[in-house]
């Protein structure tokens, strides 16, 4: 079981709530099964899209 805190910080008030500027909740995760790799970002899919994120960086630098 996983537990994931957030919290958030307004950097302006808010028109409705101006009194309320900070927000907090917690989420539980429960993780079943087995993993399918080592790694839950290896695969395809995130090497791919890693490549494409560095070639478009790349095509930016020399554009720009």
């Amino acid at each position: 079981e996983y537990v994931v805190k957030l919290s958030a910080r307004l950097v302006f008030p808010d028109e409705l709530y101006p009194e309320v500027s900070t927000a907090e909740t917690t989420l539980a995760l429960n993780a079943t099964g087995s993993p399918q790799s080592g790694c839950a970002t290896a695969g395809t899919g995130g090497l791919l899209g890693l490549l494409g994120l560095l070639g478009l960086g790349w095509v930016r630098r020399f554009r720009g």
